[in-house]
């Protein structure tokens, strides 16, 4: 008896190729500091890792037991061969350009500020926003609400917000009572210069739900208070500072934004040590 057998073949192993959105540092330990701007991974690379990274990039296939490989592949640092990025991206913003279920928003309630850094480059018009325009905000967020939104999320900026805590306050209780009613996931995030925190603002801020808070400071207390100042040119170091400990054993996550160029590079080492010593190094809230 004659069988006629079809064998298929085995596919062809997956190639990879580098990710045109990496981003590669040198540390001074000679590991490799990698960044995915597409996936936002971040990973620290020894000669071992450096040395996969290279192989897969250079469209080897990868060991599906090996850590690394799959590190790698999971942080778009190396991607498949027929991968299109600029489409997968296009294709992200789309689909959040048009995503009825989640908004966000970036709202100033005023442009002014109490500082006069020196490298900014708004113009700081005094003012706050009008009540009308707040209505405006409420009532379109209703509208969303009414129609099947699901999470919202807001980013209060600047100038520096914690001089219209007033307009915060209109807003975020009103954000709150229709998230409640309406079955809405409301957060938000608070871009400040920390001046002016104090601990009735925190606790306001836990209760208006602000998740995070950005706080500048840049640099050691020298070099921040060259930079940084009030428009009396009074230094601001020490304040922000001593603001930064009244987020302790609250939900509000800290982040420390460090704006670094040429005068001040070397004297981020010293702000990371002045943490430390402070007891704000890797704190958990």
């Amino acid at each position: 008896m004659l069988e006629l057998r079809v064998v298929s073949p085995d596919p062809a192993p997956q190639r990879y190729k580098p990710s045109r959105f990496n981003h590669f540092h040198t540390l001074p330990s000679g590991e490799r500091l990698a960044y995915n701007s597409l996936s936002n991974a971040l990973a620290v690379l020894d000669q071992g890792g450096i040395a996969r990274y290279q192989y897969l990039a250079g469209g080897n296939p990868p060991d599906e037991n090996n850590p690394i490989d799959q590190g790698l592949i999971e942080g778009f640092f190396v991607v498949p061969e027929s991968f299109d990025e600029i489409s997968y991206l296009k294709v992200l913003h789309l689909k959040r350009r048009f995503d009825n279920t989640e908004w966000s928003l970036t709202i100033a309630p005023t442009i002014a500020c109490n500082f006069a850094c020196d490298y900014c480059f708004q113009r700081h018009h005094h003012g706050k926003m009008a009540p009308a325009v707040q209505q405006k905000l409420v009532d379109l967020f209703n509208a969303k609400a009414s129609a099947g939104l699901k999470r919202f999320s807001v980013t209060w900026y600047g100038g520096e917000p914690t001089l219209a805590w007033d307009v915060i306050q209109n807003l975020s209780e009103a954000f709150l009572k229709i998230s409640d009613e309406k079955g809405v996931d409301y957060q938000a995030t608070i871009v400040t210069n920390g001046y002016l925190i104090d601990e009735k603002k925190v606790a306001d801020m836990v209760r208006w739900r602000i998740r995070l808070a950005q706080i500048t400071l840049d640099g050691d207390e020298a070099s921040h208070d060259q930079r940084r100042i009030l428009h009396s040119g009074k230094g601001t170091f020490s304040q922000i500072l001593h603001n930064l400990q009244l987020f302790r054993d609250t939900p509000i996550f800290v982040h420390i934004r460090v704006n670094v160029d040429n005068r001040n590079k070397e004297e981020v080492y010293a702000l990371l040590d002045r943490m430390t010593q402070e007891g704000l190094a890797k704190v958990e809230n």
